[in-house]
């Protein structure tokens, strides 16, 4: 992968390329959605960065069409980052209804 414009030509840290002109998110997002046995968005917020979505018991991420057979499974207390530019774009689902999920976006 070639050099980008910004990138630190000096020393790496831990094996990984530095930056010399680090970006930051303005502001960010954070809630708790109750899961039901459909898919549902727990925003409407436009990202940046993304989401970082953490189960309280269990739950599934997906598109729209978010299922228990097609759906990435979350157990009790474990989390996922998508890289994503909008929450509208995220869908949330538990079978039985009522897991949370926490996120946290930017």
């Amino acid at each position: 992968m070639p050099d980008t414009p910004d990138s630190y030509e000096g020393p790496t840290r831990n094996g990984r390329k530095r930056f010399s002109n680090p970006t930051s998110v303005k502001e960010f997002t954070t809630g708790i959605h109750t899961c039901t046995t459909s898919g549902t968005t727990m925003s409407s917020a436009e990202l940046a960065s993304g989401v970082r979505i953490k189960a309280n018991g269990v739950l599934y991420v997906g598109g729209s069409n978010v299922g228990t057979t097609n759906g990435y499974e979350l157990g009790n207390n474990e989390e996922v980052f998508i890289d994503i530019d909008s929450m509208e774009k995220v869908f949330v689902m538990s079978s039985p209804a009522g897991s949370t999920a926490s996120f946290i976006a930017s």
